[in-house]
């Protein structure tokens, strides 16, 4: 929850201000400068590079460790093969330790 992770109470409507001033900023990047300072922007943030993950539930969801996004912003793992995937929608359940 938001007050676990900042440890605080926050109004709907100060996290709703914050959110939109927070996408416009980016969206306004995308649109001036592209993709990629997004994506590194992300990457820097995202706490999931080097995880154990599995994209999607029940008996079809692959094991992989996150390697990457790539330049479209497709999440990129690696199976347990060595193979790189790209994972473009889905549900992605990180692994406990």
């Amino acid at each position: 929850s938001i007050r676990e992770e900042t440890g605080g109470v926050i109004s709907r409507q100060e996290l709703a201000v914050q959110l939109y001033h927070h996408l416009e900023k980016w969206y306004k990047v995308l649109m001036e400068e592209g993709f990629p300072p997004v994506r590194e922007s992300w990457i820097a943030f995202a706490d999931i590079l080097g995880k154990k993950i599995r994209t999607g539930p029940g008996k079809d969801a692959q094991p992989g460790e996150v390697v990457g996004v790539d330049e479209d912003g497709a999440l990129i793992i690696k199976n347990e093969s060595g193979l790189r995937q790209r994972v473009i929608t889905g549900d992605i359940i990180v692994e406990r330790d």
